[in-house]
């Protein structure tokens, strides 16, 4: 004899995932990240095609042109940071103000750290 499956509703299913919404800011922010890292590859294809002999010079020349493309990625990244992240409450901010400020020489404050941590993650906490 076959036992009848239990049937299944739609409580019994996960909750469907929220779908991520950017503002225009944030979405531009990204896209900027996207156009640098295609512009990105196919420099690197570029080069790969083109590629010289190892000498110092070319090792220095490379070395300066990866010092000069550092600036605007972090530009870049903060900007998609801000944009894209939400803002720290006061309280957050505070806290984690607290918590850099927290300067630990040669001994450790266990309790101290663990007080700044616990303040931070019950200030900074996502709810939903």
């Amino acid at each position: 004899m076959r036992r009848a499956l239990p049937i299944r509703t739609d409580s019994m299913w996960p909750a469907a995932p929220r779908a991520f919404q950017t503002n225009p800011t944030c979405q531009q922010a990204i896209d900027t990240l996207k156009a640098m890292h295609q512009a990105d590859v196919a420099e690197d294809a570029t080069e790969r095609a083109a590629q010289q002999p190892i000498s110092a010079a070319t090792i220095a020349a490379e070395r300066a042109e990866d010092l000069a493309e550092i600036q605007p990625w972090s530009q870049a990244l903060t900007a998609a940071r801000t944009a894209c992240m939400p803002q720290p409450t006061t309280a957050c901010q505070a806290a984690l103000t607290s918590l850099q400020a927290l300067k630990l020489p040669n001994q450790i404050d266990q309790a101290g750290l663990r007080a700044a941590f616990t303040a931070v993650a019950t200030a900074c906490a996502h709810r939903d």
